[in-house]
């Protein structure tokens, strides 16, 4: 009860739905789940891709998982020839990865090399404009999937318009990780000033 983040807690290795749904946006039918080894929450997420797959295939054109590796070295530094060679002999023309933005860039770069621009990524977190950007046009045509509100949204009633508005005036680059900052912030002022001048931990938590 005395956790609190900048967004909801999430399941690492629960169905994703919204990963059948994008398969079936593609039109993908052959898919690819990747991970690191090093890391069990991204082992976990490329088995829940394998399992969304599995699970929703007869609603998705019967998409089948062809292609599953949780076992990638982290950040691919030895590069991915291999990987995309066996993705290619089986058919892979959508990949569910659950992996940081280089590693996602050298898949992406290795696609192309050996011809297969068409294939599809799927990135769990790539909000990154200037990163996408200087990347050139390998990401091109891919799938990110955003963890908040884009910055390019209309804010609404979301404290977003000032979140904007003070990062113009410090001359603060704007990214995913400055707004995580700024909410967490936002969250312990709001509990102290809740919870009063003679606060503890735990006034602080009920407030």
């Amino acid at each position: 009860e005395s956790i609190w983040g900048n967004r909801e807690v999430i399941c690492a290795d629960c169905v994703r739905r919204q990963n059948a749904y994008i398969a079936q946006l593609a039109g993908a039918t052959k898919i690819a789940s990747l991970g690191y080894g090093i890391s069990p929450v991204s082992k976990d997420c490329a088995a829940a891709n394998k399992q969304t797959i599995e699970q929703y295939s007869s609603d998705i054109d019967n998409a089948e998982v062809v292609y599953f590796n949780d076992e990638l070295a982290f950040g691919l530094p030895n590069g991915a020839g291999p990987e995309v060679t066996a993705m290619k002999d089986a058919g892979v023309d959508l990949v569910l990865a659950c992996m940081d933005l280089n590693g996602l860039k050298t898949l992406a770069q290795e696609f192309e090399r050996q011809g297969m621009d068409d294939v599809t990524l799927v990135h769990s977190n790539s909000y990154d404009n200037s990163f996408v950007e200087t990347a050139g046009d390998v990401f091109e045509g891919d799938y990110v999937q955003a963890a908040a509100r884009p910055f390019e949204a209309d804010p609404g009633s979301s404290n977003m318009t000032a979140f904007l508005e003070q990062m113009d005036k410090d001359g603060s680059t704007v990214t995913e990780m400055a707004m995580v900052g700024w909410i967490n912030a936002s969250l312990a002022y709001d509990g102290l000033k809740a919870a009063g001048p003679n606060f503890d931990r735990q006034k602080v938590i009920e407030a």
